[in-house]
């Protein structure tokens, strides 16, 4: 799902683009919802000076499934049946090998839970100086920062836990990252009155 709003001006231009995606996946309790939001400004304040922006967010909200089902599914004895009788799950259904866990426990309600969280934000920003013909001044700003939430949560009669006897785990992560980068550029093109060669100059 995409939305463009767009606004143009004799000396501005600006463009808004949001977009979301939300998706099961494979199994269950997988699933991911992502939304997008652009922005972007352009504006000629007069003949010398021009400014303008870009920003881009993104919002992630990610339920993570254990990814190991088909794996351990291969330690699973022919003859062994995920439920009983009564349509209750059983901790251990391989006769023959008794110290591998089913791989359903984590579909059970609350044995397993692993919610990521991230947003993310690119911003860069610019003014651009064009004092006298052929001479131009650039400044760029570059910001790039992402945070991220991860909360964990396995029971003790989890396909994990079971399988090694450890017990419940539980655990909260927050990081957050930033890089920047910031550019200054002067560039002088001529062609000498006309002439038939030319000069440009790059510094930066």
């Amino acid at each position: 799902m995409i939305f463009l709003f767009l606004v143009a001006q004799k000396r501005l231009l600006s463009i808004f683009l949001w977009g979301a995606m939300v998706e099961g996946g494979l199994l269950k309790n997988d699933k991911l919802a992502r939304y997008n939001g652009k922005l972007s400004v352009d504006h000629k304040v007069n003949d010398i000076l021009k400014v303008g922006m870009d920003m881009l967010y993104t919002h992630k909200n990610h339920d993570k499934r254990s990814g190991n089902v088909f794996g351990r599914s291969l330690y699973m004895s022919t003859i062994a049946h995920p439920y009983d009788a009564d349509g209750n799950i059983i901790l251990r259904p391989s006769p023959y090998y008794e110290a591998h866990a089913n791989p359903l426990l984590d579909d059970q309600e609350g044995a397993y839970d692993n919610n990521i969280v991230t947003n993310r934000l690119f911003a860069t920003s610019y003014l651009q100086l064009t004092p006298i013909k052929g001479l131009t001044l650039k400044t760029l700003f570059n910001v790039d920062y992402q945070q991220q939430h991860e909360g964990l949560y396995r029971d003790y009669q989890s396909v994990s836990e079971l399988q090694s006897a450890k017990g419940s785990y539980i655990s909260n992560d927050q990081n957050h990252y930033i890089n920047y980068t910031w550019d200054n550029t002067l560039n002088y093109i001529t062609d000498f009155g006309g002439s038939d060669h030319s000069l440009t100059l790059l510094l930066g």
